[in-house]
């Protein structure tokens, strides 16, 4: 389930966080540190906002991306590094249109990815969503949203394979619709959702024999129910104050088992998941938005051959303006993930602090530190820690056009020692809006 969040922490202050949370893929598709946080601007002044487009009633925001990449470690090797150069053009495009209440907006994108070099890495990724809200009144909406991709997979994961000639493709298909309903200071949401995703076949690099990546096709059924009891706050708005109780599920379906043991026998990855969280939101004079939720993550399987795997969970969305010209961000999460190559259990961590600081009134300079951990249920599965530091300049020249430059240094360590690296990554990004 796409979660799209925006956070107003002073007048014009504009922080998109995107968080992909429902299905177990989470990580498997995420972008390479490259992709990340360059476009987040604080304080753009209204001269400098970009403009919005109508055309009869239709709010039209299109919008292109480039971006010129130097990657020091292309695979990820923790010897025998090979670096390149990447170019990356995205073009994007969203039409919204709201009437009488109602909500209605569809989009998508696609990104083609070329090497210098390495044009096995070559890629061209696609993504179309459509989602609608409609309001029958102050009190009852209905919310809907379809989504569609085909992404090339991250070999930067721990778990994702290196031994392909090219890269592989996974293809995913999602709906979720439901009803929220407002008792006064009191709202409940509850949707359901379904989803499918096929994994694209490979072939070895050395031995030209196939890869087999489609015994993880799988589609899943589950539903969120969740809970907002406001503390402050005006009715009909979003509350200043709230505590809330959110419970997911999800049934998860496999195609095929897992490979057969020694024994002939095949173990089935079906697994029902569950998950609980307690929170506490607040914003403070504008100045603090502060998010924080703690539960239990649960997930049990059909195979009597794969234990069953509980452990805590901890959300956290901290925004905090310490000065005019300087603010903080956090956040945390951990996830469950089943879909992945080496076919046990994953439980991954992230924690991220960036820091903001406004030099001039359209240059910004963006810190950050982020800590991965990816935990594997099997013991012989090495644990894996990631540390990315990143510094970078984002520009605004004018409403229609942005620059921005960042520079990664990420450092992984494993109990693995075949498994760990370091990588440098400079960027130089380019944006066009219209």
């Amino acid at each position: 389930m796409p979660v799209f969040r925006f956070e107003y922490i002073s007048k014009v202050h504009l922080v998109l966080v995107t968080c992909i949370c429902v299905t177990s893929i989470s990580g498997l598709l995420s972008k390479p540190t490259y992709a990340q946080g360059v476009n987040n601007i604080q304080n753009i002044p209204e001269e400098l906002e970009a403009q919005e487009l109508y055309y009869k009633g239709f709010l039209l925001e299109p919008r292109i991306d480039f971006y010129s990449v130097y990657d020091s470690n292309v695979f990820s090797e923790p010897d025998d590094e090979k670096d390149d150069f990447v170019f990356r053009l995205k073009p994007q495009m969203s039409i919204t249109k709201e009437y009488d209440g109602h909500i209605f907006e569809i989009g998508g994108e696609a990104t083609a990815e070329k090497f210098s070099t390495y044009s096995s890495e070559d890629a061209l990724n696609y993504e179309a969503y459509a989602m609608a809200n409609f309001r029958a009144n102050s009190r009852w909406e209905f919310p809907f949203s379809f989504e569609y991709f085909k992404k090339a997979r991250n070999r930067n994961r721990p778990d994702s394979t290196r031994a392909t000639t090219e890269r592989t493709y996974l293809e995913k298909t999602s709906f979720e619709g439901g009803f929220k309903r407002t008792f006064n200071r009191l709202s409940v949401k509850l949707l359901g959702h379904y989803f499918q995703q096929t994994f694209e076949d490979g072939v070895a690099q050395n031995t030209g024999a196939p890869v087999i990546f489609s015994d993880k096709d799988n589609q899943g059924i589950g539903g969120f129910l969740g809970l907002e009891y406001a503390l402050i706050g005006e009715e009909g708005k979003e509350p200043d104050t709230a505590i809330f109780a959110n419970y997911r599920f999800s049934q998860q379906t496999f195609d095929s088992g897992r490979p057969p043991t020694q024994n002939g026998v095949v173990i089935s990855s079906d697994n029902f998941s569950q998950n609980i969280l307690l929170g506490y939101k607040t914003n403070i004079k504008d100045r603090l938005f502060l998010k924080v939720a703690g539960g239990l993550i649960h997930r049990s399987f059909d195979s009597p051959g794969i234990k069953d795997a509980m452990d805590y969970d901890v959300e956290a969305e901290i925004s905090y303006i310490f000065r005019p010209k300087l603010s903080f961000i956090l956040n945390a999460n951990r996830d469950r993930d089943d879909s992945n190559d080496l076919l046990v259990g994953l439980l991954k961590s992230t924690y991220d602090l960036t820091a903001y600081y406004e030099i001039y009134h359209n240059l910004h300079w963006e810190n950050s530190v982020m800590y991965e951990d990816f935990q594997y249920d099997k013991d012989t599965v090495g644990d894996v820690q990631d540390i990315t530091l990143r510094t970078g300049l984002n520009l605004i020249h004018n409403p229609k056009w942005r620059s921005g430059v960042s520079l990664d240094y990420t450092s992984r360590s494993s109990e693995d020692a075949n498994r760990e690296y370091d990588r440098i990554q400079a960027l130089l990004r380019i944006t066009k809006t219209f």
